[in-house]
């Protein structure tokens, strides 16, 4: 039976009947750029960029069941300056617009877990591409469709006590009015 024992079917973790699990990511980000070159062509626009970037990334992990529960939270504050590339070329009914950020960032991780409570400054690494279909049904209504990735290096996490790397993922829809 591979040293599983019908009583602990994770193989030691803990010996339960029911365990509940909850694991939630906020993230808030802002950015400001300065263009540095814009080139612009019969079929489109690319231009580059400096500026810098601020993220927020709260997590709260809990895990509760028979035996044993945690509470823990983690706070990353990232700053740092950032480069990066935008383009977008003509494309049936609007434009097709592609995205790349980088950034060298310092990050301030803010750690609770299982009630010991520690700060940490860290060196991040944040990488973005973005990929968006803009629509312009008229001339004062913009529809878009996205997506964007955003990868980042050394990150605080609440589920773990070391610092990890995750990739972010998500699909994004928009509208904009212009007057």
């Amino acid at each position: 039976m591979s040293g599983l024992s019908s009583g602990d079917p994770v193989g030691a973790f803990d010996s339960n009947t029911t365990a509940a699990v909850t694991y939630v990511t906020e993230m808030q980000s802002a950015d400001a750029h300065y263009s540095l070159i814009a080139v612009e062509t019969d079929f489109g626009q690319t231009r580059t960029f400096l500026g810098v970037r601020a993220m927020s990334i709260d997590e709260a992990f809990t895990y509760t069941s028979t035996n044993f529960s945690t509470a823990n939270t983690t706070s990353n504050r990232i700053i740092g300056p950032q480069l990066g590339a935008q383009g977008w070329a003509f494309a049936p009914g609007g434009r097709v617009e592609v995205i790349a950020k980088t950034s060298v960032a310092y990050n301030r991780i803010e750690r609770n877990q299982g009630g010991i409570a520690s700060i940490e400054d860290e060196a991040t690494f944040l990488g973005e591409f973005g990929l968006e279909y803009i629509l312009q049904p008229s001339s004062c209504l913009e529809l878009s469709f996205g997506y964007s990735a955003l990868g980042i290096i050394n990150i605080g996490h609440a589920a773990y006590p070391n610092e990890q790397d995750v990739i972010y993922h998500m699909l994004s829809i928009g509208a904009t009015l212009r007057r």
